[in-house]
Order: C-alpha cells, then sequence, then structure tokens
C-alpha cells in the first residue's frame, strides 16, 4: 500500500517516475535519511534523481535498438522487392518477417531449408472473397483498404482471374530470398491478400519424382 507522494518527475516520452512513502518501509527510509544527515524528503529527491536517470537510459537504449531494427526490416523488405522485381516483373506483395523478433538480422542468403523442396498451399475461396471486398482497388478503395498489410499493385487487386491452389517446382537448398520470392508468387496464386508475412516454413511429407525425392513444404504466413 502505497502512502503520500513525495516527489515525482515527468520525463520524456511519457515516462513517469515517483517516489512514495510506503508504511511498510518509512522506518527504513526514515532510519537512512538519519544515517546520512538527510531529511526524509531529500532522500526521496536523491532516490527520484537516481531512478530518472536510470529511465532515461533505458529508454534512450531502446529507442536506438527500436531504429536499428527498422533498418534492418527495411532492407529486408527492400532486398525482398528488388528480387520480386527482377525475377517476376512485377512489385512485391510479400512482406518477410522470417527472422527473430528480438535482433533480426539479414538472413535472406541463408539457406532455408536443405534438399530437394517443393512448396505447396490450398486455396480458400473465404480469403479471396475477404481480400477483394476489404481491399478493393487503388482507384476504388473499399472501407478495410490493407495499403500497410498487402502492399498490392492496383493490376493485382482488380485481377479478375480466380485463385487457385499453388505449387512451385522442386527447387534444391533455396534460401530465405528464394522462398520469399516463391511466397510471392504463391499469394497471388490463392488471391489471398490478407496473408502476406512470411514468418517460416513447415516441412509436409516427402514426394518423390524421376529425379529423385523432395520434401513438400508449407508456407506459415502471418497477417
Amino acid at each position: 500500500m502505497s502512502g503520500p507522494l513525495l516527489a515525482t518527475e515527468r520525463l520524456p516520452k511519457r515516462v513517469r517516475v515517483e517516489v512514495r512513502d510506503d508504511p511498510e518501509e518509512i522506518a527504513h527510509w526514515k532510519a537512512a535519511a538519519g544515517n546520512t544527515g538527510q531529511t526524509l524528503a531529500g532522500w526521496a529527491r536523491n532516490i527520484l534523481r537516481q531512478a530518472a536517470a536510470k529511465a532515461a537510459r533505458k529508454a534512450a537504449k531502446a529507442e536506438a535498438s527500436q531504429e536499428a531494427w527498422k533498418k534492418i526490416y527495411d532492407v529486408l523488405q527492400a532486398r525482398v522487392a528488388a528480387a520480386v522485381l527482377e525475377r517476376r516483373g512485377q512489385g512485391a506483395v510479400v512482406q518477410f518477417s522470417a527472422f527473430s523478433s528480438k535482433a533480426p538480422t539479414d538472413n535472406l542468403d541463408e539457406v532455408a531449408v536443405r534438399g530437394r523442396v517443393k512448396f505447396q498451399t490450398a486455396y480458400d475461396p473465404f480469403w479471396e472473397r475477404i481480400s477483394r471486398e476489404d481491399c478493393g482497388t487503388l482507384d476504388d478503395p473499399k472501407p478495410g483498404f490493407r495499403i500497410i498489410h498487402g502492399v498490392a499493385p492496383p493490376d493485382v487487386r482488380a485481377d479478375p482471374t480466380p485463385g487457385h491452389d499453388y505449387a512451385s517446382e522442386v527447387i534444391e537448398d533455396p534460401t530465405w530470398l528464394d522462398v520469399a520470392v516463391l511466397a510471392d508468387d504463391m499469394i497471388r496464386t490463392v488471391k489471398d491478400y490478407h496473408h502476406v508475412h512470411l514468418e517460416a516454413v513447415r516441412p509436409g511429407c516427402a514426394s518423390g519424382d524421376p529425379e529423385g525425392p523432395y520434401t513438400i513444404y508449407t508456407f506459415s504466413m502471418g497477417s
């Protein structure tokens, strides 16, 4: 239970530090104040200064970390967009999120899965319908226009071609950049513009063809 407020201070970015006289610790506070020759209020102000300095250092560190995270994230999206444009001749829809949220790094050149693999995604008419109703086109946006989650060009949003199941070619040792381009293909094929964040890949069953066995993988997509 907190007692009377002895001191308070507001720091930038809505950080508030308060020092209160807690009845359960008042004896300790008074003894400490007496031992140092300070008044109780002076002791509280000293604690406040220390707490304020600690909070300011923590806020500055968090802000620097967030800025560094954003720079890396922007680099990843730019590289994926460039790859989609180079390989498919169109703007990227997919957003790359297959990295650690605590400390993202540019892992696009790392191998995502080893061996011969094929990516498949089943078509779901529900998500195509919702995507079309929510997104519309850039010229005729709907109330739920998702410019943030699905940055698709106008010709994709207005594409009259119905969605269908997606299956990639068999590919060997794909990097995360390869997988991101395939995920972009998948989004446009199944017409699901709600789930555009590539977060991971999941192994499925093994299969085979005349050129050798391969493993079927699926995309783990977020909205």
